[in-house]
């Protein structure tokens, strides 16, 4: 089965030539967000990209992952682009989570108990 992960990521408009490149690198990576994604909005708050994986093995070291991730490593790095970029990851653990991006505030974890 493996560990499983939420996983969400949204993109700013002004990015994607850049993303596109990073996934043009594997083909495994270009199906994972245009084929394999459980949704997939091209047109994310005014043209914008969000890709969200429900239930989706995320492990830095797959091969298909390493582009996305080194995308969003590269934006990170680069004040101008931090506030065009949003990732979230859920794992199974109550306390595996990652957050980087400060784009798109409509993405934020939400913890709250049921009964």
């Amino acid at each position: 089965m493996g560990y499983r992960s939420e996983v969400v990521l949204a993109i700013d408009k002004r990015l994607m030539p850049e993303f596109l490149a990073h996934l043009a690198t594997n083909d495994r990576s270009m199906k994972l967000v245009f084929a394999q994604a459980d949704h997939l909005d091209k047109d994310y708050c005014d043209g914008h990209l969000l890709v969200v994986w429900e239930h989706i093995k995320w492990y830095k070291e797959h091969s298909d992952v390493i582009p996305i991730q080194n995308f969003i490593a590269e934006c990170l790095e680069d004040p101008t682009k931090e506030d065009q970029i949003r990732f979230v990851r859920l794992g199974e653990n109550c306390d595996d989570v990652e957050e980087f991006g400060f784009a798109f505030d409509d993405i934020y974890v939400s913890r709250a108990v049921h009964y």
